[in-house]
């Protein structure tokens, strides 16, 4: 019997289904430890600038509200670039924006700079789970999804460990961060010629309503430091309505 994974895409053979499977889940693992590390340094760091409670909280949730942003681009973005091209260059700049932080100890300047940092890493987030669901054989699907939130899970779990290697001052951290992005666009670099095209066919992505659900459903837990009761009631009315926009822009 055929190989259930050799049929998902054109051309594609198992080997190299499961080798892009290998290279998403690594790109995702790296990169979710330059974002779990970028949480506990940033909040330490305004700390002991004698920051108040409600400015670190603030501070900690442009990165959400830029991740929900960027959902609405991604489709418009791999039409007009690739989804190789969006996601290769988006964590270039999610590691500029990183070493942009660390040089810029300026607390006005962090709120645009961690939105945009939210902008650039949403994408790529998207871009991850799709590839997944479209190189995954479909009896391995449930598992291997597991086995992803799993490993992304500890990657972000190790980017706070980081920081008692390092320390929380200086460059040392940064640097750390800086380095993840590097390792994750030399993963992606790796990866690519084994990877769909998003933007043809039936591998096209949903509209923006339907990225935006999930971040939608995630942004408490994205910034618990931003975490009240106003902002849970928020994110049940977001769920809500991009809920409705995705059955809206179903074709009939």
């Amino acid at each position: 019997m055929q190989n259930d994974t050799a049929t998902l895409l054109p051309g594609a053979t198992a080997r190299s289904a499961w080798a892009g499977l290998a290279g998403v889940i690594a790109t995702l693992t790296v990169f979710a430890v330059a974002q779990g590390l970028s949480y506990p340094l940033l909040s330490f760091v305004l700390r002991r600038g004698a920051a108040t409670a409600a400015t670190i909280g603030l501070s900690a949730a442009m990165t959400p509200l830029g991740i929900i942003t960027s959902a609405f681009l991604v489709p418009l973005l791999t039409r007009r670039f690739g989804a190789r091209t969006t996601a290769l260059a988006c964590a270039g700049l999610a590691g500029v924006l990183f070493a942009a932080i660390g040089w810029t100890h300026n607390l006005a300047a962090w709120f645009p700079l961690r939105f945009l940092f939210g902008v650039a890493i949403g994408p790529l987030y998207v871009l991850s789970e799709v590839w997944l669901m479209a190189l995954a054989p479909p009896n391995l699907r449930g598992r291997l999804m597991g086995l992803y939130a799993t490993i992304a899970s500890a990657g972000f779990a190790l980017g706070p460990l980081s920081l008692v290697l390092v320390g929380s001052e200086g460059w040392p951290p940064c640097l750390v961060g800086v380095g993840a992005f590097a390792t994750c666009c030399l993963c992606l670099t790796v990866t690519l010629p084994y990877l769909p095209r998003l933007d043809e066919g039936d591998q096209r992505l949903p509209s923006g309503a339907s990225c935006l659900m999930p971040l939608c459903c995630s942004l408490p837990c994205l910034s618990p430091q931003a975490l009240s009761r106003p902002l849970c009631r928020c994110c049940r009315s977001m769920v809500l309505a991009t809920a409705w926009m995705s059955r809206a822009s179903r074709p009939c």
